[in-house]
């Protein structure tokens, strides 16, 4: 293999981790030595990078200059190799002394274990994370509290049911009501309220129409589409005729009107 003589051209009184040095080297040039892609190997590992090659400066017949760097502290003296992966040359008898960045008085002290802490924490930080947290936790709390109140309602409307559909519930009811009983509307919007509470297993029963229909597009977005019109109709007008003396003709009217969307929304939901 080649041996070149190489040395560092005017490097400065002091060279740190990270200085910019020119190499310059003279000898024998390998032909098809490469201007990039260049590499420094030394022969054992732990000197590795104490020089690291960045580009090529100049090359010619017989020299070659080449800016390099180091990114390891300490003394060197020996040999390494410059190679592009096909050609290279050794070069010997060559020292230098990489100093630390810091000052003497600036050496790095290990840490000792963290904490307690010397400097003071802003009160923003805590404040910060004292509100994240809490938001955290009351979105679980209620992710929680809702889990098990849907699952409570499943609970009560499958006893309630016991396999039967909810429509015959509804009619089996509705019999038993008096068209000439002053509440006769009143007891009308509770069964249809619970028919929907148990067909789509939804709240209902001392909800607004807004509140119902808001969790009808929450579980059953499709029927929701279809029928959100005709199921806040119906409850607007059960609420409005039961504010006020109405004839007879309009029980039997609203009774139709909540029979015929009563099968309309369980045939939708088989």
């Amino acid at each position: 293999m080649k041996k070149w003589n190489c040395e560092l051209k005017n490097p400065p009184q002091k060279i740190t981790v990270g200085t910019k040095l020119q190499l310059s080297c003279d000898g024998e040039i390998p032909t098809s030595l490469g201007k990039k892609n260049l590499s420094i190997i030394f022969p054992k590992k732990e000197n590795a990078y104490k020089l690291h090659f960045l580009k090529t400066l100049n090359i010619k017949e017989g020299h070659i200059d080449l800016e390099v760097t180091s990114y390891k502290t300490g003394f060197f003296e020996g040999s390494f190799t410059i190679t592009d992966g096909l050609e290279s040359f050794v070069v010997e008898n060559f020292s230098f002394q990489v100093d630390s960045v810091l000052s003497k008085n600036q050496q790095v002290k290990p840490h000792g274990a963290f904490g307690p802490w010397k400097e003071p924490i802003p009160f923003s930080y805590f404040l910060f994370c004292g509100l994240t947290l809490s938001l955290f936790l009351a979105m679980t709390g209620i992710l929680f509290y809702r889990f098990f109140q849907r699952k409570k309602l499943k609970e009560r409307i499958a006893t309630r049911l016991q396999g039967r559909w909810p429509s015959k519930i509804f009619i089996k009811n509705l019999r038993r009501l008096s068209k000439h009983s002053s509440h006769y509307i009143s007891d009308l919007e509770v069964l249809f309220k619970i028919f929907l509470e148990n067909l789509f297993c939804i709240p209902t029963l001392k909800k607004s129409s807004f509140q119902i229909l808001h969790s009808l597009r929450k579980y059953e977005t499709s029927i929701y589409k279809k029928h959100s019109n005709e199921i806040r109709q119906l409850l607007k007008e059960l609420k409005k005729m039961k504010e006020q003396k109405v004839k007879q003709e309009i029980h039997f009217q609203l009774e139709k009107t909540c029979k015929d969307l009563v099968f309309l929304l369980e045939e939708e939901k088989k």
